[in-house]
């Protein structure tokens, strides 16, 4: 078991190195690209940017698909009963999931090159920052997130009434904490710098 798990933290590890380096090349090499005037860049005419509901719809799509892969992976786990009370999933569920919450931050790197003004550019640790604040347990909305819903089904796996009301109690504080982020000024721009970075 322990081979396993340094085997398993050695594969997140590189998988986190793999996305943290391709990111930073996207914004990199894309904010050159964009002030040198290349062709591709020309192409997509004049960005403009986004404005304040267009970024809450953002960062509700990104909610909605964190809430969604989390779900389907833990129902999934309940089904085939991987669903334990000692890990929560198996090794290879969260690695998918890691692996999904990366391709996000690699497609929020293109979209963050694509409304850049020519001429600006990141700072060179700007990607490896918001990779860390996004992907690194106990730091990310999006951990925060699943370890609520694996919590909810572990409720709701129990034979005690009790227990399914915790677990079903547990997934609408999940529902109604963000939907009180999504609708307050101030906190949804909090919210937001830790989901859409």
């Amino acid at each position: 078991k322990t081979d396993r798990f340094h085997w398993f933290l050695c594969v997140f590890l590189l998988v986190f190195v793999c996305v943290v380096i391709s990111g930073t090349v996207i914004m990199m090499v894309g904010a050159e690209l964009k002030a040198l005037g290349s062709y591709w860049y020309q192409a997509l005419g004049q960005t403009t940017p986004l404005s304040k509901e267009a970024q809450l719809r953002l960062v509700m799509l990104s909610f909605g698909g964190t809430v969604s892969l989390s779900l389907a992976a833990t129902l999934w786990s309940l089904q085939t009963g991987r669903l334990s009370k000692s890990l929560g999933l198996v090794w290879e569920v969260y690695l998918l999931l890691f692996c999904c919450a990366g391709a996000s931050l690699l497609i929020q790197a293109v979209l963050a090159v694509a409304w850049l003004k020519a001429g600006d550019r990141f700072d060179a640790t700007a990607f490896a920052v918001a990779s860390f604040s996004s992907l690194a347990p106990f730091l990310s909305d999006q951990f925060d997130t699943l370890k609520d819903i694996i919590f909810g089904w572990l409720c709701w796996q129990s034979k005690h009434l009790f227990m399914k009301i915790v677990g079903v109690l547990s997934w609408s504080y999940l529902l109604a904490f963000h939907a009180w982020f999504f609708y307050v000024r101030h906190a949804r721009d909090a919210l937001g710098a830790n989901c859409f970075n």
